[in-house]
């Protein structure tokens, strides 16, 4: 079996890969456990070879080239082995350190990674699990353990504190720990609330610089389109993002851009239910997902807008708030670097309103309604 485990940086992939392994291990005579993108390609072929081996010397290995043939040949001969690859970059990776298809009926093979198509491509057979931020109950949970040390605040006057700290957060571990171990020991309201205002500006370095690995392992033109959905096409209808990148970049591949930066966890498409008087037309396939949920067949065949509560839902594009913040810091450390580059990038959200309010009037259109009611539904 071939499962991959996707999910954005500090989602918690490691953590639940490793607690697999450590759960599942002894049913297995030969396991290994590497750290792809930490230790190097070289070193994890070293230390395959010497889990599943055994008695095999890995300073005869040359090159990463013969690691892989060596590997390749060896594999095929072993009993059922489970192989955790962690944090993979790229399907180059997983190609020279296991052949997965070629392992001994009843293996496991775990990988994790931040793009979902490397995992998807490393084989026809792999399924792909995708890690979603924690509920409510459990991110508080977690965030208190390190914050106070037990699961449950110990102090009931920093009950609202401790939610705008969640809030932040968003539901992921990483941002979970660090924050609640910024706050371990200190249980001043007054010092909790100079955090929050700090945070309201800047992310501790722990958590950019891990997000960061995901922005550099982007090409050049996805940086691009990433820096410009982080500053000012979160919310936005994918349809509209699409053309505004196009004009900005003058780009027809766009959409593929969009599609990379999803599969890698950077920004994720949302349907919303937008409350306005009359229905617009939308994309066939976003309608009849709606239609699916809200009508009978027949009205669904006839591809009739229905008349219904709410009037029609758009795509939108979304981001987490710290991968959008890690986006906006970039802008501006790039903007001082070099002044020439997109000042747009550095407007703010309630600016961008004010533009748009600005240009509805000037046009002689009515105001825009009501912002969007979410859904939840994951595109």
């Amino acid at each position: 079996m071939i499962v991959g485990i996707a999910g954005m940086v500090g989602a918690g992939k490691s953590t639940l890969a490793k607690h697999i392994y450590n759960l599942r291990r002894p049913d297995f005579s030969r396991s290994s456990i590497c750290e792809v993108r930490e230790k190097g390609l070289r070193s994890s072929q070293h230390k395959l070879l010497r889990d599943l081996l055994g008695n095999y010397n890995p300073h005869h290995i040359d090159s990463i080239s013969q690691g892989k043939r060596i590997l390749r040949d060896n594999l095929p001969r072993l009993p059922p082995v489970f192989v955790v690859l962690d944090d993979v970059d790229n399907l180059d990776h997983i190609e020279s350190l296991l052949d997965v298809d070629a392992v001994a009926s009843g293996s496991l093979i775990l990988i994790t990674s931040r793009d979902k198509d490397v995992l998807r491509r490393s084989s026809a057979k792999a399924l792909v699990y995708d890690v979603k931020a924690l509920h409510q109950n459990h991110a508080r949970e977690l965030f208190c353990r390190h914050a106070f040390s037990q699961s449950k605040p110990s102090h009931e006057e920093l009950d609202d504190l401790i939610e705008k700290f969640l809030k932040i957060c968003g539901g992921l571990p990483l941002s979970l720990k660090v924050l609640g171990g910024l706050l371990s020991g200190r249980c001043e309201k007054e010092y909790w609330e100079r955090q929050l205002e700090k945070l309201s500006t800047t992310l501790p370095i722990q958590i950019t610089e891990s997000f960061k690995v995901s922005y550099e392992a982007l090409d050049a033109e996805e940086k691009e389109v990433f820096l410009d959905i982080g500053c000012f096409l979160v919310g936005e209808e994918k349809e509209l993002a699409v053309r505004v990148l196009e004009g900005l970049h003058e780009n027809s591949r766009i959409g593929d851009h969009l599609e990379s930066l999803r599969q890698k966890c950077l920004v994720n498409f949302e349907y919303d239910v937008q409350l306005e008087d009359d229905l617009p037309r939308i994309g066939e396939a976003a309608y009849l997902l709606f239609a699916q949920m809200s009508l009978k067949n027949d009205d669904v065949n006839k591809r009739k807008y229905p008349k219904i509560g709410y009037n029609y839902i758009r795509l939108t594009i979304m981001m987490h708030d710290q991968v959008r913040e890690l986006a906006r810091h970039i802008a501006r450390e790039e903007f001082r670097r070099s002044p020439t580059l997109n000042p747009l990038r550095l407007i703010s959200s309630n600016d961008l309103n004010i533009l748009r309010r600005q240009e509805t009037y000037r046009s002689g259109e009515s105001g825009p309604g009501p912002g969007p009611r979410k859904v939840g539904i994951e595109a």
